[in-house]
């Protein structure tokens, strides 16, 4: 018995250990990768739809580029509704600049912008 716990059962916990070590560290770390690439996959696609609004957006030539097929699942649907008024049966609204000059829906979409960047905790 006594050769059993001096010497035998080490063994085998350190066979476990070794087993469960091997086999559960590089799972955690593929999780935490996995985590980290997709918080900066989506900090671009913030700062690029941020870029594009923030430059070259037209609300009427918006709906048929590729950069707004990918910010579309993320917006809520009354934004949807105004920039895409077209694929929601409405007649297109026109957008223009308010009384002071700033373009108001260039400034709620970049709000909009701002809280999908909130929801998906980047900030």
């Amino acid at each position: 018995m006594e050769i059993f716990v001096t010497k035998v059962l080490p063994a085998i916990l350190i066979f476990v250990a070794g087993v469960i070590g091997g086999l559960v560290v590089p799972w955690v770390k593929w999780e935490i990768e996995k985590r980290r690439e997709k918080r900066k996959r989506r900090q671009e696609l913030v700062d690029s739809w941020r870029r594009y609004v923030e430059d070259e957006f037209e609300w009427n030539s918006l709906r048929n580029t590729a950069m707004f097929s990918q910010m579309k699942p993320y917006l809520s649907e009354k934004m949807i509704k105004e920039l895409d008024p077209v694929e929601e049966g409405e007649t297109p609204t026109l957008h223009g600049r308010s009384v002071i000059g700033e373009d108001t829906l260039t400034k709620r979409l970049l709000d909009e912008i701002a809280a999908v960047e909130k929801r998906w905790k980047l900030i």
